[in-house]
């Protein structure tokens, strides 16, 4: 589970709201790039964070370098781009930055009766 959870939270041992909200970000990234938090490499030596590899590049406005290609275009953009800018703001290496989970941080979700 390492990465779903902040840096802070391995400190402290306290979770908070805040970490949540990290968490979540990490799940919606995982979601978009379909990697695991932690990425190995071919070889399994080297590891990478992925907030740490996807964040740069959402951050860029280039999301399609970052894109699970099995998506393979089924996916509306506009979407996508609200789901990066969403991870984005909910990965953001201080707690300060990041939203609450009540301040409706989350345009993408949808929920139909």
């Amino acid at each position: 589970m390492y990465n779903l959870f902040t840096t802070k939270y391995f400190h402290s041992n306290n979770l908070t709201q805040k970490s949540d909200v990290y968490s979540f970000g990490v799940v919606l990234l995982k979601m978009i790039t379909g990697q695991p938090p932690i990425i190995r490499s071919k070889t399994n030596q080297e590891k990478k964070n992925l907030v740490d590899w996807a964040r740069p590049t959402i951050a860029t406005r280039d999301i399609q370098a970052v894109l699970d290609p099995r998506l393979e275009g089924d996916y509306d953009a506009n979407s996508l781009s609200k789901v990066g800018k969403t991870a984005l703001t909910c990965t953001s290496p201080t707690s300060i930055e990041r939203p609450t989970m009540t301040c409706k941080p989350f345009p993408f979700v949808r929920i139909k009766m």
